[in-house]
């Protein structure tokens, strides 16, 4: 209620940031990519067919910000913003990534990829330090 929107008036402006973890084409054709943590961003998009380089897929990482209308603006330095810019635009849209390809008028949506939980056998280990990692075996000091 009230409380709410008083620490929400005083808590100041938050950045806006996409979900921590990794985003990944449906569209197993292309295999865009994105990773995300915090407001760092990496990107693998599948090279433009007529840009110059030869290169399959364009890789880049750095801060993002994300503005109110669900643009993502890449901190990147003038000469590769200009040629990332004439080739694509970055969106959010729900809980994933638009790329809008300029080149062929087509989107592709990079869907977010829930973690999963690794499956394992083992029981859970107790609380506290024994002072070894039960993940690894150590070589037996009286052998050596």
């Amino acid at each position: 209620g009230f409380a709410g929107v008083v620490m929400l008036l005083f808590s100041g402006c938050a950045p806006l940031l996409l979900p921590i973890g990794a985003y990944r084409s449906a569209d197993r054709s292309r295999d865009d990519m994105a990773m995300v943590y915090g407001d760092l961003i990496i990107l693998q998009v599948k090279a433009p067919k007529y840009a110059p380089g030869g290169l399959t897929y364009w890789n880049w990482g750095g801060k993002y910000t994300l503005d109110e209308d669900g643009t993502i603006n890449l901190a990147m330095d003038k000469e590769t913003a200009r040629n990332w810019h004439f080739y694509f635009e970055f969106l959010r849209r729900n809980d994933g990534i638009v790329i809008n390809d300029l080149e062929n008028n087509t989107g592709v949506l990079l869907q977010y990829e829930t973690p999963k939980l690794r499956r394992s056998s083992r029981t859970p280990l107790p609380q506290g330090s024994t002072g070894v990692d039960p993940l690894y075996s150590y070589p037996d000091m009286d052998t050596m």
